[in-house]
């Protein structure tokens, strides 16, 4: 049996990984908005976390709901889902990777909505979009950490719960076989007994 604690940090981290998912996915979508409303594209620092996170939050429903159904074949599939995530979320923080910088004016996504909205003639919005550019690089750096540790978890939920069945259909294949075996005792008649 899978302990109550390794279930119950599972489900607190696909909790966080869920909540996560949803705030960055709101994030992203805000600066996407910004983008389109001076003319310009989304560039993929937005447009990547953005898909995984949609993503994330289907596939960590899916995970929630698999981890009580403790089937073989959900947790690997739990487990699949986990590397795509996390994968994803790696590549997302790569595509950041200008934008860990402390002072604000440095990071490369707030340049691009700042300078944006100013070429345009639009209020740049600077303070609210640098917290909100630290906020995203953050947030996707955690989704990494998160991942990782549930693609592990999940790996070790499934290698358990494959080795409990693996025992389990063992012994009732073994008490199966020696239900209809019984031994009954013959009468000594004192010769040799062909069997």
């Amino acid at each position: 049996m899978i302990s109550p604690l390794a279930k119950s940090t599972i489900w607190v981290l696909r909790f966080f990984q869920w909540s996560f998912a949803v705030i960055i996915m709101a994030v992203t979508a805000y600066f996407i908005h910004q983008f389109r409303s001076f003319g310009s594209h989304g560039p993929r620092e937005a447009v990547v976390p953005l898909i995984f996170s949609i993503l994330a939050i289907i596939f960590t429903t899916f995970s929630i709901i698999g981890l009580y159904f403790l089937s073989f074949s959900m947790q690997l599939l739990s487990t699949l889902l986990d590397i795509i995530l996390w994968v994803g979320y790696l590549a997302s923080a790569g595509l950041l990777r200008r934008n860990y910088h402390v002072r604000g004016r440095n990071n490369l996504l707030w340049q691009k909505l700042y300078y944006g909205r100013t070429s345009v003639g639009q209020r740049p919005r600077g303070s609210s979009n640098n917290a909100l550019v630290k906020l995203l690089a953050a947030l996707v750096v955690i989704q990494v950490i998160f991942f990782f540790f549930t693609m592990i978890l999940q790996l070790w939920v499934a290698k358990k719960n494959r080795d409990q069945q693996r025992l389990s259909g063992t012994t009732k294949r073994f008490s199966r076989s020696t239900a209809g075996s019984e031994v009954t005792p013959m009468a000594d008649t004192g010769g040799v007994h062909h069997v």
